[in-house]
């Protein structure tokens, strides 16, 4: 993988934790795993650390919990709204992760402080505690996205499915060629795609369950423009797709894939160029 290809990667829109309830789910999510975790399996021998304490380790664990929950609601949407901070991309989300992580283990260590009077300003009992936050925090962490990225994609693909079967069905279309005239006319749900191919156009369509293609000349641009907008949306430089015959459209890190028809057993990539276009067209109206 090189520099270009990472940059690329880290640039790619991540919208996960915009919404303010995500935000509150990961929150409550990484408080009651954490806390129920750490009272069950004591990691990194915890009941060890405070046998001298007043309070029984349960409370001492839970009293942790409650103090990483309140830091976590600090840096989600007391410093995101002063810094005016959306994790609009995965750099921005990884930074954000890091101001996470050490505002929680920052208010760890001064509660820890009070529970076992250890020196507030000590650097290296804060190395410690930076560490042993990180070990902590990682799992519930980890896991909370995780099932936020999962029901994120239940619900896109549902609702591409719901905004599939609520679109317009116009009857017949007319291709044409670079000069204007008709090339072909076909039905519009009988159209599965279009792949450009330098300066001419494949059209694929159906006639009784056969895939037939047919090449015109003229450009994927000019196709897009003369038909307008539904049925056909434009997914990649060149692929223009007929959401008619959308079987299923996936998102994974590197972005949405859609089936075109099950019969051409093969899988179009939605270019990030593409994507927000793609998302708005088939989304809006559904979500």
């Amino acid at each position: 993988m090189n520099w270009k290809s990472i940059r690329l990667w880290l640039s790619t829109p991540f919208f996960l934790l915009d919404p303010p309830r995500a935000r509150v789910e990961l929150v409550l999510f990484c408080a009651v795993f954490g806390c129920i975790f750490l009272n069950l399996f004591h990691p990194l021998n915890l009941d060890q650390w405070f046998v001298h304490a007043n309070q029984p380790i349960y409370f001492i664990l839970i009293s942790f919990s409650v103090v990483g929950l309140v830091a976590n609601l600090v840096t989600q949407f007391a410093l995101r709204s002063f810094f005016k901070e959306r994790t609009s991309t995965r750099l921005s989300f990884f930074v954000w992760v890091i101001v996470d992580y050490v505002v929680i283990a920052l208010a760890a260590h001064v509660a820890n402080h009070f529970i076992t009077h250890d020196p507030l300003f000590d650097f290296t009992e804060f190395s410690k505690t930076l560490i042993n936050t990180f070990l902590i925090l990682i799992l519930p962490y980890s896991l909370g996205l995780l099932l936020l990225s999962l029901r994120d994609k239940v619900r896109t693909v549902e609702a591409l499915t719901l905004k599939i079967n609520q679109l317009a069905q116009p009857a017949r279309v007319e291709i044409k060629d670079e000069n204007g005239k008709t090339a072909m006319t076909v039905d519009a749900k009988n159209i599965l795609y279009f792949k450009s191919e330098d300066n001419y156009v494949f059209v694929y369509y159906k006639v009784d369950e056969e895939i037939k293609k047919e090449l015109v000349r003229t450009s994927l641009k000019r196709l897009e423009h003369e038909l307008g907008t539904e049925p056909f949306v434009r997914i990649h430089r060149s692929y223009m797709i007929n959401t008619l015959n959308l079987v299923a459209a996936t998102r994974s890190s590197g972005g949405y894939r859609v089936v075109i028809d099950t019969a051409l057993k093969v899988t179009f990539p939605v270019s990030s160029s593409y994507q927000s276009i793609f998302e708005e067209r088939l989304l809006s109206k559904s979500l």
